[in-house]
């Protein structure tokens, strides 16, 4: 993984990872997990079961070897990012969990997790969802034998949504904070996950950031874009006026999706390098961001200026709001 601004790092993301077979632009691709077989492996403490999957995705597939714990914790994982889906998860056993019939019944089970979470093109494309399926990914990394590879399963994950009008850059801003890259052409954006690890007050999180399509004011704001999202970037251009006027559109969508306004946000204004095309004040873009309670961030995904900022401040709302408030205490005498 490659260092970048404020701690992060770009994970597995480039133009020829196994990331990219996971990418929401393919959204039509045949996708299917199957677990093809199991057996029993040993171990210096105890024997255990070996599930292996068959992963199919478009023209690619690939053969991975799971054990139930692999499982568990990504069952935790998703539970975590997808509070309101019910995955059916199989429990734990403390006893007989060696025996054929067990073993048999649980891997139905788990074939049934896996159906749902290849079934969600939101769940399929999750960063703990990428990294279960890796093909290089050791069947001991949750046994305590691969303990770096078990401290980056551990990761936290945060999903964040990129928002705006078309044509504002929403795509370039997400690329040049994963991969510190720029391209002038445009290409319209059907759909996008990006995925990369920061450190953020001296912990890491894996951000799964999803750029979105362009809104306009007549289109519907998908569910997919309120559920499991943690929080968001409100991206206008400051060369277009509409753009502006279009993000307070979107921002009613939310709010109206959520049912309240107090989710993490950050306003972000980008292209201030196009400075003569400029049609949004500085001034105009603070009042709205005061209205709405939230940081107001400037940059320029062709210069690089303050995108990483955009990033680690929404970062930061996120973990703010998720902190349990401070009460008042009372000492009585």
């Amino acid at each position: 993984m490659a260092e970048t601004a404020f701690g992060a790092r770009s994970f597995g993301h480039s133009s020829h990872s196994q990331d990219d077979v996971f990418r929401s632009s393919s959204s039509e691709m045949e996708r299917k997990a199957e677990i093809v077989g199991s057996e029993t492996r040993e171990s210096p403490q105890k024997p255990f079961t070996v599930y292996t999957i068959q992963v199919t995705h478009g023209s690619s597939a690939w053969t991975i070897h799971r054990r139930y714990n692999q499982f568990f914790n990504l069952f935790n994982k998703l539970r975590e990012q997808f509070p309101s889906i019910d995955f059916h998860f199989p429990p734990k056993k403390a006893f007989r969990n060696m025996e054929s019939d067990v073993i048999q019944q649980r891997k139905q089970h788990l074939q049934q997790f896996l159906d749902l979470v290849v079934a969600e093109q939101m769940i399929f494309e999750s960063s703990g969802v990428v990294y279960f399926f890796d093909r290089s990914v050791d069947v001991s990394y949750n046994n305590g034998d691969d303990r770096s590879s078990s401290k980056k399963n551990a990761l936290k994950v945060r999903r964040l949504a990129v928002v705006g009008f078309m044509s504002v850059g929403k795509t370039a801003v997400s690329t040049q904070f994963v991969d510190e890259q720029f391209s002038e052409q445009y290409v319209p954006t059907i759909e996008n996950t990006h995925h990369k690890v920061v450190t953020h007050r001296g912990e890491e999180f894996v951000l799964d950031i999803v750029d979105t399509a362009g809104q306009d004011d007549s289109q519907i704001l998908h569910q997919r874009y309120t559920i499991g999202v943690h929080g968001y970037a409100l991206v206008f251009s400051v060369a277009s006026r509409r753009s502006f006027e279009m993000i307070e559109v979107i921002h009613e969508k939310l709010v109206n999706a959520l049912g309240h306004d107090r989710f993490p946000k950050v306003l972000v204004g980008n292209k201030v390098d196009l400075t003569v095309q400029r049609e949004v004040s500085t001034e105009d873009a603070q009042r709205l961001a005061d209205s709405w309670g939230c940081l107001l961030l400037e940059c320029s995904a062709k210069d690089g200026d303050n995108i990483s900022d955009v990033f680690s401040k929404l970062l930061a709302e996120i973990e703010k709001a998720a902190a349990p408030e401070e009460k008042d205490t009372c000492i009585i005498f």
